[in-house]
């Protein structure tokens, strides 16, 4: 579709933005995850985390799947560091705090 002006029926997602998405971080609570469709991307993960305090540890993105930690990004709560999580339908134990698209 090239019209600016188009809109979704609600079956597709857009894949561009006019403007980077402002992250929030919630708070590290068991089950606590961000509402449809507000995650950011593995690729927008490591800039969104950065911009609410996440830091990389040892310089690195840790990315994985655990079912103690919530889908998409977040960051753990004891040291700041930035992870994302790959496997969809895991419970947030506490211990995290996910990052999210502000609405």
């Amino acid at each position: 579709n090239r019209n600016i002006d188009g809109v979704t029926a609600g079956e597709h997602n857009p894949v561009c933005r006019t403007e980077a998405d402002e992250a929030a971080l919630l708070p590290a609570r068991k089950g606590t995850k961000c509402a449809p469709y507000h995650d950011f991307s593995r690729e927008d993960c490591i800039a969104a985390a950065k911009s609410v305090g996440g830091v990389l540890r040892d310089g690195k993105f840790l990315t994985g799947s655990w079912p103690y930690a919530p889908h998409q990004c977040f960051i753990e709560k004891r040291d700041g560091a930035i992870h994302f999580g790959e496997t969809i339908g895991t419970v947030n134990n506490g211990n995290y705090q996910p990052v999210c698209i502000y609405a």
